[in-house]
């Protein structure tokens, strides 16, 4: 049998009080559409649900069987919507986060859009860093972090989210002029765009992690704007693979191969340990960690 919820619920109402006029006060309803509803349940169930004397009500045996039924179902559903409420309350005000530069301008961003399309009550200051950080403390909720930034200071912890396959590219003309396998050794012999403060590569040679130093024609900072660079031809640039597949797959750019593989670069986010973090920034938090694990 299908039931009627608002009917439900106002039985509820009208059970717990054993009075209509109780029941419309609690609800907000009007007593004759109460009134109206306990009798289309008594109805469609076919039997009485209360007796009625003047000025008084008492649940009947088969009145008491639907609220002992139905009564703890009503109030977890109550008790659902009052925490879905307060949380939605909660989740107001301003979160401050800061991103790499290289990171910013890029499609990494679109993680950040996605939770303020979610949360429009949550306002988001996005701020950028560059390769090393001085930032006081106060100045933001959140960080990214890549593997070459330190952490601010000891109230912040830093989780590690997603590992990033990354490689150097470069268009297909200057691809063209390379060997087909470059020795590390030589590498700079090459021109390469690169970030401010960075001038090498990781490789990992037999577990050992090996840094090398390149010649950097172009330093500027961001990865669109080192891709841009290299679709134009003025070099190589090591990037994520995520941020680039569009131009790989459509043949805009070619990756380089060397003699040692690159060391992946790990993102990270810092946050204050859990006593400091706001419940937005909590649900941020969970936002983004949920969006990398898929």
């Amino acid at each position: 049998m299908n039931f009627d919820l608002n009917e439900l619920r106002l039985f509820i109402h009208v059970a717990k009080h054993c009075s209509i006029t109780q029941a419309a006060l609690a609800s907000g309803e009007q007593k004759s559409k109460i009134s109206r509803k306990i009798q289309s349940l008594e109805s469609n169930l076919q039997t009485r649900l209360f007796y009625r004397k003047p000025g008084e009500m008492s649940l009947s045996e088969s009145g008491k069987q639907l609220f002992e039924l139905y009564a703890p179902i009503f109030e977890q559903l109550e008790q659902a919507q009052s925490h879905i409420i307060n949380e939605q309350a909660e989740l107001k005000g301003t979160i401050k986060i800061l991103l790499p530069l290289n990171l910013s301008i890029s499609e990494f961003t679109d993680v950040i859009f996605e939770f303020n399309k979610k949360h429009k009550d949550i306002r988001l200051h996005c701020s950028t860093v560059n390769v090393h950080p001085n930032v006081p403390q106060s100045d933001f909720d959140v960080m990214f972090l890549l593997d070459y930034m330190p952490l601010p200071d000891h109230f912040y912890i830093a989780k590690k989210i997603f590992e990033m396959e990354v490689g150097v590219f470069c268009n297909v003309d200057y691809f063209k002029t390379l060997p087909d396998v470059i020795d590390v050794e030589k590498i700079d012999d090459y021109d390469f765009v690169s970030s401010t403060g960075i001038n090498g590569l990781n490789f990992v040679n037999k577990g050992t992690e090996e840094f090398k130093v390149v010649q950097s024609r172009i330093y500027v900072d961001g990865y669109l704007a080192q891709k841009r660079a290299a679709l134009q031809g003025l070099g190589l640039f090591m990037c994520p693979r995520f941020l680039i597949e569009k131009e790989l797959e459509n043949k805009e750019l070619k990756q380089v191969k060397f003699n040692l593989p690159m060391k992946s670069m790990n993102l990270y986010l810092a946050y204050k340990e859990q006593g400091y973090k706001t419940k937005p920034v909590q649900y941020f938090i969970d936002h983004v960690c949920h969006t990398f694990e898929k």
